[in-house]
């Protein structure tokens, strides 16, 4: 199940060189093989802990998904791909060009049970070191986050708590923030 997160475009031109990269081919060229390096990270919820989790993903984001928009597991549990997008649309085109469909794969992963949000979309962002998203979709979700943060505990935390529970530098989270003229109402360290 994948859910919004702080990346809402992707770069075509970069899945593509993803999918490429995961395609073994033999000594003539055919694909023999699909080799994916780093495993996506998933959630695997229960429904109250699904609920909770989205929940907390809408509060960030302003969307609105639900348990009823995800598809169970076979033992009644929801996986929700915390990390991984840009490998998982790479794999499904890298499978699409060996005429197979994304049901013909077993993908090895990391599931976390009942992750908290915060630790997953800490786990994102630090996933997105790689090829980062947008800088104006990872400012907002740093001013997001840091809002988030603010509301969820009812104490203030400063920008530099905010960057420590990201794993990001506080002047890179002062300079996102700035991009967009925000105005934390956090405490000033």
């Amino acid at each position: 199940n994948i859910v919004t997160q702080t990346r809402s475009e992707y770069n075509s031109e970069g899945i593509d060189e993803l999918a490429h990269s995961m395609l073994v081919r033999d000594s003539e060229g055919v694909v023999t093989d699909l080799k994916l390096i780093n495993p996506p990270l998933l959630g695997r919820f229960t429904e109250e802990s699904a609920a909770h989790y989205l929940y907390q993903l809408n509060t960030l984001f302003g969307t609105s998904h639900t348990v009823a928009d995800l598809t169970p597991n076979a033992d009644g549990k929801y996986n929700i791909l915390i990390a991984g997008h840009r490998r998982s649309l790479a794999l499904t085109q890298a499978v699409e060009a060996c005429s197979g469909t994304p049901n013909d794969l077993f993908v090895r992963s990391v599931v976390l049970d009942d992750i908290d949000f915060d630790e997953a979309f800490k786990q994102q962002t630090l996933e997105n070191i790689y090829e980062r998203p947008a800088l104006q979709d990872e400012a907002e979700a740093i001013a997001k986050y840091c809002e988030y943060r603010r509301n969820s505990g009812g104490k203030q935390i400063s920008v530099a708590e905010c960057a420590r529970e990201l794993s990001l530098k506080e002047k890179k989270v002062r300079m996102q923030l700035s991009i967009l003229n925000y105005q934390p109402t956090l405490k000033n360290s």
